[in-house]
């Protein structure tokens, strides 16, 4: 089985109306964006916390306000109002806080060229953490940056802070994406520009990613082990760039390298937990080399950034059951169908009843035969 297949990631689609011309523009000052640059497009860092909903606006504005400063005339920043217009074009309540997709979905829907998407999380000290990614709406790879809240440091400060942080994205992002749009048709001009944005950005995900797959079409030793050096450098720069990782995976493969190769995959479920295809082809994997341990740590990790993700869940409850422990296996299921009640279907049932037999747990196993039969009387596994 051949990783290659990984590469095939879902995505939402954008929707049909496009709301990009009833984004107003404002009269630009002596320096600033003019109507011409491209669109940025800066989201709410995405919080699971409702606690925290305040926060992350206040830090999402701090973000903006600066960027617009820090972008120097090179995008045209989605204004706070701006987005509150095409938020209500969505049905969404001002100020709201999007999930990862759905960010990229809005921006695709107002042809933003760039997008910086957040997360907002705390460190042990209980101070706020916000991990920002900027890449373009259709670029594979970006940049990230985390920033984590000062002593006495106030949110829109935070939010600046972040801003700041990717001022070295934004310089060498056009460069970085020369080197994407030249690639094929004039290499020399392309590794020439990627070189360009890495003196800029030593890390810079998109640049180390192209001049990588540039080398990979070489197909020679030498130049393989200079792909896999700019490579591994892309992944640095750009922890969340899937195309990264699964290019590195593989080539692990390829090597016989099965440590290396499930390393990647576990970067690659939690870069994108509900791609049902890689999931599937990622635990063939994980089992193929014995290692459903890997399979239930990254499910674990995942859960700790995004507590209600039933895939992740899902992934759990397999891994467990690989591992002999049909107890835990039965418990990702039920946390599944507490955190989401509608993920109780047909199938639900017959896999928790299964693994409620194995151990056998018989109250588990007559709780949930029996709900399943009430629900579903004509296919119920009992």
């Amino acid at each position: 089985m051949r990783l290659v297949r990984l590469l095939s990631l879902s995505l939402l689609a954008a929707p049909l109306a496009a709301l990009s011309a009833q984004i107003p523009t404002r009269r630009p000052a002596p320096g600033a964006a003019t109507s011409n640059s491209p669109r940025m497009l800066v989201s709410n860092p995405h919080t699971f916390s409702s606690q925290d909903s305040a926060t992350s606006v206040a830090i999402g504005q701090g973000i903006r306000g600066r960027m617009d400063k820090v972008v120097n005339g090179n995008f045209a920043v989605l204004t706070r109002e701006q987005m509150n217009d095409a938020l209500k074009q969505f049905g969404y309540p001002p100020d709201a806080i999007l999930a990862s997709t759905v960010q990229k979905q809005f921006g695709n829907a107002l042809q933003a060229r760039a997008l910086v998407s957040s997360t907002l999380g705390k460190d042990q000290s209980g101070r706020f953490s916000v991990t920002s990614r900027l890449a373009g709406l259709n670029d594979d790879a970006g940049n990230v940056v985390v920033v984590t809240q000062g002593p006495s440091q106030k949110l829109d400060e935070v939010g600046g802070a972040v801003a700041d942080a990717l001022q070295p994205a934004v310089k060498s992002f056009n460069d970085a994406r020369a080197c994407v749009d030249q690639s094929k048709a004039a290499p020399d001009k392309a590794i020439a520009s990627a070189k360009k944005a890495i003196a800029t950005l030593p890390k810079n995900g998109l640049a180390h990613l192209c001049l990588g797959l540039i080398a990979l079409d070489k197909k020679t030793n030498k130049d393989s082990a200079e792909a896999m050096d700019h490579l591994r450098q892309a992944v640095e720069g750009d922890p969340q760039s899937l195309k990264g990782w699964t290019t590195l995976a593989q080539i692990y493969e390829a090597q016989g390298d099965t440590n290396k190769t499930v390393e990647a995959l576990k970067q690659m479920l939690l870069v994108a937990p509900t791609n049902q295809t890689l999931r599937e082809q990622a635990f063939k994997l994980f089992i193929k080399y014995e290692r459903p341990d890997a399979a239930e740590q990254t499910a674990l990790d995942g859960l700790k950034i995004d507590p209600t993700n039933a895939d992740l869940y899902d992934l759990l409850s397999n891994a467990r059951v690989y591992k002999g422990d049909f107890v835990g296996a039965v418990a990702a299921l039920e946390q599944m169908v507490a955190n989401d009640s509608t993920k109780a279907d047909s199938s639900f049932y017959l896999k928790i009843t299964v693994m409620a037999s194995q151990k056998p747990d018989t109250a588990k196993l007559l709780k949930w035969a029996a709900e399943g039969s009430k629900k579903f009387p004509l296919t119920s596994p009992c």
